[in-house]
Protein backbone atom coordinates (compact mmCIF):
# COMPACT_ATOMS: atom_id res chain seq x y z
CA UNK A 1 0.00 0.00 0.00
CA UNK A 2 1.50 3.18 -0.79
CA UNK A 3 2.15 5.89 1.99
CA UNK A 4 0.74 9.12 2.66
CA UNK A 5 3.93 11.73 1.57
CA UNK A 6 5.78 8.58 -0.63
CA UNK A 7 7.41 9.74 -3.82
CA UNK A 8 5.30 8.09 -5.81
CA UNK A 9 2.94 10.54 -4.42
CA UNK A 10 4.57 13.54 -4.44
CA UNK A 11 4.93 12.36 -8.72
CA UNK A 12 1.62 12.04 -9.12
CA UNK A 13 0.01 15.22 -7.14
CA UNK A 14 2.49 17.76 -8.45
CA UNK A 15 2.05 21.06 -6.03
CA UNK A 16 0.29 24.52 -7.54
CA UNK A 17 3.22 26.29 -7.59
CA UNK A 18 4.90 23.31 -9.78
CA UNK A 19 2.47 23.57 -12.27
CA UNK A 20 2.51 27.40 -12.60
CA UNK A 21 6.09 27.45 -13.84
CA UNK A 22 5.81 25.07 -16.00
CA UNK A 23 2.80 27.19 -17.77
CA UNK A 24 4.90 30.47 -17.22
CA UNK A 25 8.03 28.54 -18.74
CA UNK A 26 5.70 27.33 -21.83
CA UNK A 27 4.41 30.86 -22.10
CA UNK A 28 7.58 32.17 -22.76
CA UNK A 29 8.30 29.06 -24.97
CA UNK A 30 5.05 30.44 -27.21
CA UNK A 31 6.36 34.38 -27.48
CA UNK A 32 9.78 33.30 -28.21
CA UNK A 33 8.20 31.07 -31.18
CA UNK A 34 6.46 34.21 -32.16
CA UNK A 35 8.98 36.24 -32.63
CA UNK A 36 10.62 33.77 -34.58
CA UNK A 37 8.24 33.82 -36.93
CA UNK A 38 8.09 37.49 -37.34
CA UNK A 39 11.29 37.81 -38.04
CA UNK A 40 11.90 35.38 -40.82
CA UNK A 41 8.10 35.36 -41.93
CA UNK A 42 6.69 39.00 -41.52
CA UNK A 43 7.84 39.73 -45.69
CA UNK A 44 4.88 40.11 -48.12
CA UNK A 45 5.15 40.42 -51.95
CA UNK A 46 3.38 42.72 -53.52
CA UNK A 47 3.51 43.49 -57.66
CA UNK A 48 3.15 46.73 -59.12
CA UNK A 49 2.90 47.84 -62.96
CA UNK A 50 4.06 51.45 -62.96
CA UNK A 51 3.45 53.20 -66.12
CA UNK A 52 6.34 54.82 -67.99
CA UNK A 53 6.07 58.64 -67.72
CA UNK A 54 4.11 59.52 -64.28
CA UNK A 55 5.28 58.48 -61.07
CA UNK A 56 3.79 55.72 -58.90
CA UNK A 57 3.02 56.76 -55.45
CA UNK A 58 2.45 53.73 -52.82
CA UNK A 59 1.39 54.64 -49.02
CA UNK A 60 1.70 51.96 -46.73
CA UNK A 61 2.61 51.14 -42.61
CA UNK A 62 5.85 49.23 -40.97
CA UNK A 63 6.20 47.72 -37.39
CA UNK A 64 8.64 45.77 -36.42
CA UNK A 65 10.13 43.22 -38.38
CA UNK A 66 7.98 43.81 -40.89
CA UNK A 67 9.04 43.98 -44.64
CA UNK A 68 7.67 44.34 -47.83
CA UNK A 69 8.54 43.96 -51.19
CA UNK A 70 7.43 45.77 -54.08
CA UNK A 71 7.96 43.81 -57.72
CA UNK A 72 8.55 46.13 -60.42
CA UNK A 73 8.58 44.63 -63.83
CA UNK A 74 11.34 46.65 -66.03
CA UNK A 75 13.04 46.90 -69.50
CA UNK A 76 16.79 46.91 -69.94
CA UNK A 77 18.02 50.60 -70.96
CA UNK A 78 14.50 51.74 -69.01
CA UNK A 79 15.27 54.33 -66.26
CA UNK A 80 14.24 53.92 -62.47
CA UNK A 81 13.77 56.32 -59.93
CA UNK A 82 13.05 55.76 -56.58
CA UNK A 83 12.41 57.70 -53.42
CA UNK A 84 10.74 56.67 -49.70
CA UNK A 85 9.42 59.06 -47.03
CA UNK A 86 9.00 58.10 -44.11
CA UNK A 87 7.31 59.00 -40.39
CA UNK A 88 10.26 56.94 -38.96
CA UNK A 89 14.61 57.66 -39.62
CA UNK A 90 14.96 53.93 -39.15
CA UNK A 91 12.59 53.28 -42.34
CA UNK A 92 14.98 52.35 -45.32
CA UNK A 93 14.35 50.21 -48.76
CA UNK A 94 17.17 47.71 -50.95
CA UNK A 95 17.40 47.43 -54.68
CA UNK A 96 17.56 44.16 -55.90
CA UNK A 97 18.25 43.36 -59.68
CA UNK A 98 15.90 40.42 -61.05
CA UNK A 99 16.40 37.07 -59.57
CA UNK A 100 17.53 38.48 -56.22
CA UNK A 101 15.66 39.24 -53.05
CA UNK A 102 15.94 39.93 -49.34
CA UNK A 103 18.87 37.88 -48.10
CA UNK A 104 21.32 38.53 -51.39
CA UNK A 105 23.08 41.26 -51.89
CA UNK A 106 21.71 44.43 -52.74
CA UNK A 107 22.61 46.39 -56.48
CA UNK A 108 20.90 49.71 -54.27
CA UNK A 109 21.18 50.61 -50.43
CA UNK A 110 18.71 53.11 -49.63
CA UNK A 111 20.65 53.44 -46.23
CA UNK A 112 23.63 55.63 -47.89
CA UNK A 113 22.00 57.32 -50.37
CA UNK A 114 18.81 59.05 -48.08
CA UNK A 115 16.25 56.69 -49.36
CA UNK A 116 16.64 58.02 -53.52
CA UNK A 117 17.72 56.01 -56.71
CA UNK A 118 18.30 56.72 -59.75
CA UNK A 119 19.48 55.12 -62.52
CA UNK A 120 19.62 53.04 -65.83
CA UNK A 121 18.53 49.56 -65.63
CA UNK A 122 21.17 47.03 -66.94
CA UNK A 123 18.77 43.48 -67.98
CA UNK A 124 15.09 43.14 -68.05
CA UNK A 125 13.10 41.39 -65.54
CA UNK A 126 11.53 41.90 -61.51
CA UNK A 127 13.53 44.75 -59.70
CA UNK A 128 12.47 44.15 -55.80
CA UNK A 129 11.87 46.87 -53.62
CA UNK A 130 12.22 45.99 -50.08
CA UNK A 131 11.40 48.06 -47.25
CA UNK A 132 11.88 47.46 -43.41
CA UNK A 133 12.75 48.91 -40.32
CA UNK A 134 16.60 48.62 -38.99
CA UNK A 135 17.23 46.27 -36.55
CA UNK A 136 17.18 48.63 -33.37
CA UNK A 137 14.10 50.25 -34.25
CA UNK A 138 12.26 46.74 -35.14
CA UNK A 139 13.66 45.26 -31.71
CA UNK A 140 11.54 48.37 -30.52
CA UNK A 141 8.38 47.25 -32.16
CA UNK A 142 8.39 50.78 -33.48
CA UNK A 143 5.85 51.78 -36.27
CA UNK A 144 6.70 53.82 -39.98
CA UNK A 145 4.14 54.93 -42.34
CA UNK A 146 5.89 55.86 -45.79
CA UNK A 147 5.11 56.94 -49.37
CA UNK A 148 7.21 55.27 -52.05
CA UNK A 149 7.32 56.81 -55.20
CA UNK A 150 8.46 55.57 -58.32
CA UNK A 151 9.24 56.24 -61.90
CA UNK A 152 10.04 54.23 -64.92
CA UNK A 153 11.17 55.95 -68.40
CA UNK A 154 11.95 54.82 -71.29
CA UNK A 155 15.11 54.25 -72.50
CA UNK A 156 17.16 52.32 -75.18
CA UNK A 157 18.06 48.48 -74.39
CA UNK A 158 21.23 48.12 -73.23
CA UNK A 159 24.02 46.25 -75.34
CA UNK A 160 24.63 42.97 -73.57
CA UNK A 161 28.32 42.81 -72.68
CA UNK A 162 30.82 39.89 -74.40
CA UNK A 163 32.89 37.59 -72.89
CA UNK A 164 35.64 39.88 -73.33
CA UNK A 165 33.73 42.46 -71.97
CA UNK A 166 32.50 41.60 -68.50
CA UNK A 167 29.88 43.94 -66.77
CA UNK A 168 31.03 46.57 -64.44
CA UNK A 169 28.72 48.12 -62.16
CA UNK A 170 30.41 51.15 -60.63
CA UNK A 171 28.92 52.58 -57.27
CA UNK A 172 30.43 55.76 -55.66
CA UNK A 173 30.18 55.05 -52.00
CA UNK A 174 32.77 56.90 -49.51
CA UNK A 175 33.96 54.52 -46.87
CA UNK A 176 32.85 57.04 -44.11
CA UNK A 177 29.13 56.42 -45.17
CA UNK A 178 28.95 52.53 -44.63
CA UNK A 179 27.43 52.11 -41.60
CA UNK A 180 26.06 48.07 -41.96
CA UNK A 181 27.38 45.42 -43.67
CA UNK A 182 25.85 42.21 -43.80
CA UNK A 183 27.04 40.08 -46.58
CA UNK A 184 29.38 37.47 -45.73
CA UNK A 185 31.93 35.99 -48.10
CA UNK A 186 31.09 38.65 -50.73
CA UNK A 187 33.52 41.34 -52.06
CA UNK A 188 33.57 44.91 -53.01
CA UNK A 189 35.54 47.73 -54.20
CA UNK A 190 36.22 51.19 -51.99
CA UNK A 191 38.03 53.49 -54.61
CA UNK A 192 41.32 51.30 -55.89
CA UNK A 193 41.36 48.96 -52.86
CA UNK A 194 39.11 45.55 -53.56
CA UNK A 195 38.11 44.48 -49.78
CA UNK A 196 36.68 40.80 -48.88
CA UNK A 197 34.16 40.31 -46.29
CA UNK A 198 34.87 37.38 -43.40
CA UNK A 199 32.36 34.68 -43.58
CA UNK A 200 29.47 35.80 -41.28
CA UNK A 201 31.32 39.18 -41.02
CA UNK A 202 28.76 42.04 -39.08
CA UNK A 203 29.50 45.81 -38.35
CA UNK A 204 27.26 48.43 -36.97
CA UNK A 205 23.90 48.02 -34.90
Amino acid sequence: MKQPGSAADCFCHPSRSFLTGVVVVLMLLIQALRADAATSDGIRTQRIKPVEGPTTIIKGALRGYESVSYLIGARSGQRLKITLKSSNAANYFNLYAPGKGPGDEAMHIGELSDNHFEGTLAESGDYAVSLFLMRSAARRNETARYTLEITLVAGTPLAQPTASEPSRVVSPVKPAAIHHLYYANKSFTIGSERCIVPDAAHFGE
